[in-house]
Formats: structure tokens, sequence, C-alpha cells
């Protein structure tokens, strides 16, 4: 969002990856924050540039798979905590490239 020149300002560095992406206006980039280095480029002088940082807590997901319930009704209700699922952390992480993937894809 904003008037900018996509082309020469605003990128998304990926510090580990070596990555410099350009981000048009309207573009969504979604990338695991705490995970990766990175930063923005500055726009040049009278430009304006807005950017939306969303988060999404663990706590939300558990909450949903755990079929509506918090980790506390769910041990009342089946005498049990819930089990932990490695396949979800699993399967989160093979949503997004490797650091290996990502440099590898760069546009020369």
């Amino acid at each position: 969002l904003g008037v900018f020149r996509h082309q020469v300002g605003g990128h998304l560095v990926l510090h580990e990856a070596k990555v410099l992406l350009e981000a048009k206006h309207g573009s969504i980039l979604m990338i695991p924050s705490a995970a990766l280095t990175h930063e923005n480029l500055k726009i040049l002088e009278g430009e304006q540039r807005y950017v939306f940082t969303m988060y999404s807590a663990g706590g939300i997901f558990r909450y949903r798979d755990h079929g509506w319930m918090t980790d506390k009704a769910y041990e009342q209700i089946h005498g049990k905590k819930p089990d932990l699922h490695e396949s979800t952390w699993q399967d989160g992480l093979a949503r997004f490239m490797s650091i290996d993937e990502l440099a590898a894809s760069k546009v020369a």
C-alpha cells in the first residue's frame, strides 16, 4: 500500500537466503518472521509505503485441533492432556521453502 516505486525501494531482504524480494503494490508476502533475519529497504524521499504485520497465536490452532476446547477442558473430558502432534509442526514447516530452495529460486 502507498505510493512508491517498488522497483527502486521497499524490497524485502531475507538475509540467510541472500534473497531480495520486490514487493509490488498489493503484494502479500508470508514468512515465518521469527525464523528468518529480515528487513525492508528504504523507499525514496517523498514516497509512502504501508505494511500490515500479522501474527497468529499457536493457542488458536490448538483450540481448533482439540475440538474447540481449551487444553484444560480437553483434559477434563478425555482424562488426559491432548497429544502433541509432531506431524502438525512438520506439515506447517513443509509449506515453506528451505533456505537452500529459496536461494536456488533467485532470478539471475
